[in-house]
């Protein structure tokens, strides 16, 4: 019996070496995305802050989202006069911009906090009931049915039934678009509670209500932030749609 010498001993196969990054590309790959974040946050507090604050200065400079002069009608953009130009009434399509985004802003955020509760809501219950199969599919069942049915349509006959303004389109969209939310946090939480931590604090003796506000929730509040904004994006749509249509703001409320 031969006894194998270290010659005679193969080597283990050396790793597979992955895609070489130059020094130069990995130092400025991470800072030209943090920039890149930082321009994106600042266009949307530059935004919301002309929305909300520009509105109360439009008597100073002498602008009137709502008095029109008939001899400007469909003036034309100038420096001197209309910068965004007139409308069929003869009114400063800018100081209309200015104003209308504020009431069509607070719609859509007003409804998507409405959205973001109930949706939160349901779906961490939903998640909640792995143990309970039967009220798990009713919270999922219920979130396909919501999808599958035209909300504009819902709307629509909120608006019909209780008239036009600002807090009945904003509870009315709220009330019906929170199944994305739901959906995307039942099936999120779904995954949070297979984590080791999560299984740890159930055996530990933790309440269910507690796990799922103390270990679960904080968790999700990533992929909650972004569903809502998207969820704020299609809100702002619905609500042009809707004013399109005559169910928007009351007449004469300037809005987008």
């Amino acid at each position: 019996m031969t006894v194998p010498t270290k010659d005679s001993v193969p080597s283990a196969p050396e790793p597979l070496a992955g895609p070489k990054v130059s020094a130069a590309r990995s130092w400025w790959r991470p800072r030209l995305s943090r920039r890149f974040s930082w321009l994106v946050y600042g266009l949307g507090g530059l935004t919301v802050a002309v929305v909300y604050f520009a509105p109360p200065l439009l008597p100073a400079v002498g602008l009137d989202p709502v008095e029109g002069e008939l001899d400007r009608r469909f003036a034309e953009p100038s420096p001197g006069g209309f910068l965004f130009g007139g409308d069929q009434l003869g009114r400063d399509v800018l100081a209309r911009v200015l104003e209308g985004g504020q009431h069509t802003f607070t719609i859509a955020l007003a409804a998507s906090a409405i959205a973001g509760v109930l949706g939160v809501a349901l779906g961490l219950f939903g998640a909640s009931m792995a143990h309970r199969p039967v009220l798990g599919r009713m919270v999922t069942r219920l979130v396909d049915f919501s999808i599958a049915f035209p909300n504009l349509v819902l709307v629509m006959v909120i608006i019909g039934l209780l008239g036009r303004s600002n807090m009945v389109l904003a509870v009315s969209l709220g009330l019906f678009f929170w199944p994305v939310v739901a959906r995307v946090v039942y099936a999120e939480g779904r995954r949070v509670l297979t984590q080791d931590y999560v299984v740890a604090a159930r055996l530990f003796g933790v309440s269910q209500v507690r796990l799922m506000l103390r270990h679960v929730l904080p968790n999700l509040a990533s992929v909650i932030a972004v569903v809502c904004a998207f969820q704020f994006a299609d809100l702002l749509i619905a609500a042009a749609a809707l004013s399109f249509l005559g169910l928007g703001p009351p007449i004469g409320v300037p809005e987008w």
